[in-house]
Order: structure tokens, then C-alpha cells, then sequence
């Protein structure tokens, strides 16, 4: 599996599901700028640009994400994240 591609194409989904939710201007500012590294042994490793982006997804978007991601692959995954 290429594992690389995969995760892409579940954010992809994810984000547009997401969008669907809390609308685009919120997506724009808040979930495009974070890059998906990978999904591995229900971790989804997660970068992000700065600390108000991350300190937001955690406090609003997290169990949002998680959900979705769950919804997506099956896995009830933990976000593991990190700063670019």
C-alpha cells in the first residue's frame, strides 16, 4: 500500500467532510494548512504551521477529525502531532 498516497486521499475526504461542517472560511484558516504525514498503526501523524493552528484543531477540531478518520478507514485513531 502506498502509504504516502493513501493518507492524502482519507484528508482530502476528510477536509471536505469537514468543510461540509463548520464551513469554508473555518477550513481555509484552520484545516488546509496542517500536512497529513501518515497513518500508521492507528496514529495519524499531523504537522502544522504554528502553535494558534494547532492549539485550535486540539481545543475545536480534534474529536471532528478523529471522527471523520474513524468514519473513512475503520481505525479509531490517536493524532500525533508535530510542528513544521
Amino acid at each position: 500500500m502506498d502509504n504516502s498516497k493513501n493518507i492524502k486521499e482519507i484528508w482530502k475526504t476528510a477536509v471536505e467532510k469537514l468543510e461540509a461542517e463548520i464551513g469554508a472560511d473555518a477550513t481555509a484558516l484552520w484545516i488546509r494548512p496542517i500536512k497529513p504525514l501518515f497513518i500508521e498503526n492507528d496514529i495519524l501523524k499531523l504537522e502544522f504551521p504554528d502553535s494558534i493552528i494547532y492549539n485550535t484543531i486540539k481545543d475545536r477540531y480534534e474529536e471532528k477529525l478523529v471522527a471523520l478518520i474513524l468514519s473513512l478507514t475503520g481505525k479509531n485513531v490517536k493524532i500525533d502531532y508535530s510542528m513544521s
